[in-house]
């Protein structure tokens, strides 16, 4: 059974790279990639989303000096809602680091990030 929270984080972080790296709308995006999601969750995933977006210069900021080179963007996205889930929305740190570390290491693209993106983040804690 997967932790709670966790597909909202997932789906938001997949709304999170469409919009940065292929330039597309949220709004054109919503749609279809929270349908599978129960209400809440769908909710939850919209409401990351959207407010790491706004957030994302903050968190690059805070991101900069724990980074020396610019990580792929499905993985530079995961660090931006970590921080913000973190900063912005107040969630806890040890539930926040751990579920973006798994989510990193469900992802093939940043599986091998996934110690990174524990580092990164509780260094930055």
């Amino acid at each position: 059974m997967p932790k709670p929270g966790l597909a909202a984080r997932h789906a938001a972080l997949s709304l999170m790279t469409a919009v940065t790296a292929e330039g597309r709308l949220l709004a054109d995006l919503l749609p279809q990639a929270v349908d599978d999601l129960p209400p809440e969750e769908r909710a939850r995933a919209q409401r990351l989303a959207k407010e790491a977006l706004r957030w994302a210069q903050r968190s690059d900021r805070v991101l900069g000096p724990f980074l020396r080179t610019r990580p792929p963007e499905t993985g530079l996205n995961l660090l931006r809602l970590a921080v913000w889930d973190l900063f912005g929305d107040g969630a806890a740190p040890h539930g926040v680091v751990d579920a973006a570390v798994e989510i990193a290491r469900a992802i093939p693209e940043t599986r091998r990030m996934a110690g990174m993106v524990n580092a990164v983040l509780r260094n930055i804690l």
